[in-house]
Formats: structure tokens, sequence, C-alpha cells
């Protein structure tokens, strides 16, 4: 899908939605809500941090 937007604001679109989600859960959400939350960052975290490498030179990429 295109949205006529560069790369680097679509990588600051997708960054506001990331802190966007996760101020929402902070404010709506009681902790036991917020379970699925933490779960999904917590794998989330487990794969970035399998290839840092990777991830590192993607975003050199965009930029």
């Amino acid at each position: 899908m295109k949205y006529g937007l560069n790369r680097q604001i679509m990588f600051l679109v997708g960054l506001l939605e990331l802190f966007g989600a996760i101020i929402c859960h902070l404010l709506f959400d009681t902790w036991k809500d917020g379970i699925p939350a933490m779960v999904t960052l917590l794998l989330s975290d487990y794969v970035v941090s399998i290839d840092w490498e990777l991830l590192m030179s993607s975003i050199r990429n965009i930029f």
C-alpha cells in the first residue's frame, strides 16, 4: 500500500503509533488488562535482540 510519504516520515508515524499505544495502556488500563500488551512487548524485545545488527542496518538504510 502506498501512502505517498517517504520512509523517514513513515518511520516517525510508526514511532508515534508505538508510543501512543504504550501511553494509552498506561493511562487507561489496569495492569491486568495490560498483560497481553506486556507479553507482546517482551516477545518483540526478544525478536529484536536476536539480530540487533540487522535491525540497525535497516534503520540506517531508511535514513
